[in-house]
């Protein structure tokens, strides 16, 4: 049996039982709706499950999940259980690969993006520090430009992701492209990044870490200082409205006509 070769590999085995929305229709149809309970069902087919697998595994986890809403039943728990399985160096690009298929999912893509914002600010400030005029400016935003685009693709507010979800609910792209309030959406580029990082922390503090950056050693540290905290509030707040925006999405896209 496939599931005893997988075991003796040494390999993680899960067992997914899909189409459930599919058997809960036909238990349904079967009894009165009385007599019918969803939670007992889930409950008796997960056991008899467990039990047939036994037969051959010792352990084996099972989940029941539907491929029409993928946020209902297991399948945020079998996601769950891939990432935590998963070494610690390929959580990250597990998570941030992952579609939104929930708010919940959302959050837990906000928060992974997270815990690498201080590294981008870190390097910004490095770059701000090194005297070189003109350069340190267009380096220090390319870096920035290259992690907002992460953070848009990551919550699928790219015209490929927008357009990939239109297709299965039949709202337009632009139904959804109204819903993203983030300046971001007109485009990611210097411009918009140099406007995002005067507003997170002052136009005069932008333009004096400039000016400093000219100066080596004297002006390096307090440039760097400026630009991390610049490079850090811009991207802070950037994370939470693309956040907000995929949530507003989702609820788009789940709206009744």
């Amino acid at each position: 049996m496939l599931a005893q070769e997988i075991h003796k590999m040494g390999r993680k085995f899960y067992f997914v039982r899909s189409k459930i929305d599919q058997d809960i229709r036909n238990e349904r149809e079967d009894k009165e709706p009385s007599n019918f309970n969803e939670i007992e069902f889930l409950k008796r087919m997960r056991i008899d499950c467990d039990t047939h697998l036994k037969d051959v595994m010792k352990s084996c986890r099972v989940f029941l999940i539907m491929g029409k809403d993928m946020s209902l039943y297991d399948f945020p728990k079998l996601l769950d259980t891939f990432r935590d399985d998963l070494p610690k160096h390929k959580k990250h690009i597990f998570m941030t690969a992952l579609p939104n298929i929930s708010f919940q999912m959302c959050k837990k893509k906000q928060k992974e993006l997270r815990k690498r914002m201080w590294k981008v600010a870190l390097l910004s400030a490095a770059v701000s520090a090194v005297p070189i005029p003109g350069l340190t400016v267009v380096c220090n935003t390319a870096s920035l430009v290259s992690e907002l685009e992460t953070y848009y693709t990551t919550f699928d507010l790219d015209d490929e992701s927008l357009q990939r979800m239109t297709d299965e609910v039949g709202k337009s792209v632009e139904d959804l492209k109204a819903v993203i309030k983030s300046p971001l959406k007109d485009g990611i580029n210097f411009d918009a990044v140099m406007e995002l990082m005067k507003k997170a922390s002052g136009k005069r503090s932008i333009n004096t870490a400039i000016a400093l950056s000219v100066f080596p050693i004297v002006g390096s540290v307090p440039a760097g200082v400026i630009s991390y905290r610049a490079a850090y509030c811009m991207l802070m707040s950037s994370l939470k409205q693309l956040a907000i925006d995929a949530h507003n999405v989702l609820l788009k896209v789940f709206e009744r006509e």
